[in-house]
């Protein structure tokens, strides 16, 4: 870091000498565009002879074409929707005095006034309005796709279905405007067929009252092919949607009668605005909002503004000459000053990528005709030669590192090994069985070749890996000595058999834990020995020893400490956190070396973990990896 602190600072100090030198030999010749560094050279010359003329005539020419095109697209759907209107109010005219003669029939009035219990009646009036007033409606009228007469006493006369009938007379019965004769209601469907419904009030000539409704269904196609001639441009869309917020046209039949603002929520609807701009993923769109007052409907024309453009070609043309000659005369100016520079930077860059795959033998040519390319030069040079150095340093300091790491890992293994391993020579134990036996001292003998098979267990190498059934057997031993000292301990084990011959431990790791339990659990609390549970299940790719007692259990604060100190990992002298170095060399350490062994061994997640501490008792977990 000095040498690099150094070096920079040297090459800052020959910066500022370079550009004093500069200023001097401008202040001497007096100012020119060529004494300007290049790229002030090049902003100057693409700012005045290409920039400032470009954005005024891109200004300009967006501001007339805006107006332009909202200007014609703004009168001719005004016409469209003028004319269509004209259609409409025209055909829903014809409409309403076809259907007049069904409000004055003497038919229909006596069919109003039939009661329910009437079903005779009922049904001799049904066939004569179907063959004597819809009949004669719907032959001349091929437009009408259903005729409905429902009086409020729910007697009901339909050319389609009555159910349908009944349905629209629930749905629109109350929406009906009170003061209107003839009202256009929305869309429906009828048998998968979209259709328009109408509905007129049957009044009672005496009472000035409403006895029924006579519901029109037009076929949706005869309308559609009347509103679809508002659409603007070839790739334009259009919506139209009543005072309810119902689509009533749009090409896809699919969505017709549902909620504009719902299905279409990316359009942006503008009450009170005639027109507005949008943008979208492909350009600008213009947006036209009209309204049809013989239908009380709502007309949104979508066109695209490039669309809109074919009577501006004089004005597009001029634009595009302009820019054209712009952009090849500032192309044309901007070769003649930068090619120098740029072959320069090119060769520089040839360089650079040759530094790059390692060749840090590359020079650049120490001199130049322009100031900034030899300055550069110079510096890519000395760049060239600092990293060579550095890198060096780097590579020999990464390798004592590795060394010292190495050899701390060692040394902490060493240590392990030797606050682990026996202490009492195993031949020293079979002449005190002999005694017990020649004695007759059963359970002296019995604890005598217990001890012993553990110490042959632990004479063998601990680093290596043992099969875990091994190391249960190990401590089915030790718990046999303990069975000795305290007759009343209960032992349980639930081990699941299947996957425990595919699990692998170290040597001499479930024995510290269990130790621990009476130790710290049952001893520390002055309380005898009652209750070791071991439970083994397999998990994925890991077998889970959990070891449980029933003793007195470590606080909260000892508990998270711990298990923090569990899952960072094996923690190298420097870095070892001020409150997790107790633990490392105290009443602890024999869990911190069984958790260091097995995360030494085989890796991260395998270890200690502790599940659960309070008075009630511990559960320390122990993960051991599978075959």
């Amino acid at each position: 870091m000095r040498r690099s602190d150094a070096f920079l600072s040297q090459l800052k100090a020959r910066l500022h000498t370079t550009a004093f030198r500069l200023n001097s030999f401008r202040k001497r010749r007096g100012f020119k565009l060529k004494a300007l560094p290049i790229y002030k050279r090049m902003i100057l010359l693409i700012v005045g002879l290409f920039f400032l003329p470009f954005a005024i005539s891109c200004a300009y020419w967006y501001s007339e074409t805006t107006r332009l095109i909202e200007e014609k697209a703004i009168k001719q759907g005004q016409q469209i929707v003028t004319l269509t209107n004209d259609h409409l109010d025209s055909y829903f005219n014809q409409l309403e005095i076809t259907t007049s003669s069904v409000l004055t029939s003497p038919l229909v009035r006596s069919f109003l006034q039939l009661s329910r219990s009437d079903e005779y009646d009922e049904y001799s009036f049904n066939q004569r309005i179907s063959d004597e007033i819809f009949l004669y409606i719907l032959s001349n009228r091929p437009d009408i796709y259903n005729v409905s007469i429902v009086s409020n006493k729910r007697l009901v006369v339909s050319s389609y279905s009555d159910d349908s009938a009944l349905a629209a007379f629930r749905l629109y019965a109350e929406r009906k405007p009170s003061n209107e004769n003839f009202s256009i209601m929305g869309i429906r469907w009828l048998n998968n067929t979209p259709v328009l419904t109408i509905t007129r009030s049957l009044i009672n000539s005496s009472t000035f009252s409403s006895e029924g409704l006579l519901i029109i269904d037009l076929n949706y196609k005869a309308i559609a092919e009347q509103i679809k001639n508002m659409a603007l441009g070839k790739s334009g869309e259009m919506w139209v949607y009543d005072d309810s917020g119902d689509i009533v046209y749009y090409p896809d039949e699919t969505v017709l009668g549902m909620k504009m603002a719902e299905r279409f929520p990316e359009i942006p609807l503008h009450e009170g605005k005639d027109r507005w701009i949008s943008p979208s993923p492909e350009g600008k769109k213009l947006f036209l909002n009209n309204r049809m007052e013989s239908a009380r409907w709502q007309v949104v024309n979508q066109v695209p503004l490039t669309e809109l453009t074919g009577d501006l070609t004089l004005l597009n043309t001029y634009a595009l000459l302009v820019i054209i000659f712009l952009v090849v005369l500032a192309l044309v100016v901007m070769a003649v000053l930068l090619f120098p520079l740029t072959r320069a930077v090119q060769f520089l860059q040839r360089l650079m990528k040759k530094a790059e795959i390692g060749d840090l033998d590359v020079r650049a040519p120490e001199e130049h005709s322009t100031l900034e390319i030899a300055s550069l030069y110079r510096s890519f040079n000395s760049m060239v030669d600092e990293i060579r150095r550095l890198i060096e340093v780097v590579h020999l300091s990464e390798i004592r590192e590795k060394d010292m790491e190495i050899r701390q890992i060692e040394s902490r293994l060493m240590l392990m090994q030797s606050q682990i391993n026996p202490h009492f020579l195993y031949n020293t134990l079979e002449v005190v069985n002999s005694y017990a036996i020649e004695a007759g001292v059963k359970p002296v003998s019995r604890m005598v070749v217990s001890i012993a098979k553990m110490f042959r267990y632990n004479m063998n190498d601990l680093n290596s890996t043992v099969p875990l059934a091994e190391e249960l057997e190990h401590l089915d031993t030790y718990l046999l000595i303990q069975k000795e000292r305290f007759e009343r301990l209960t032992i349980e084990r639930d081990y699941e058999q299947s996957a425990l011959e595919n699990a692998v431990s170290v040597r001499l790791v479930l024995q510290p834990v269990v130790e621990n339990c009476f130790k710290h659990g049952y001893e520390r609390a002055g309380s005898k020995a009652m209750y070791i549970g071991m439970t083994g299940r397999a998990e994925g790719d890991c077998y889970k020893i959990t070891v449980i007692d029933h003793g007195s259990g470590m606080d909260e604060v000892t508990r998270d400490r711990l298990n923090r100190l569990f899952t960072t990992g094996v923690p190298t002298d420097g870095d070892a956190d001020a409150e997790q170095r107790p633990f490392q060399t105290g009443s602890h350490i024999g869990l911190w070396n069984v958790h260091s062994r097995l995360r030494l061994t085989f890796g991260e997640p395998f270890g200690l973990y502790i599940r659960k501490s309070d008075d009630r008792g511990t559960e320390m977990e122990i993960i051991f990896p599978m075959r």
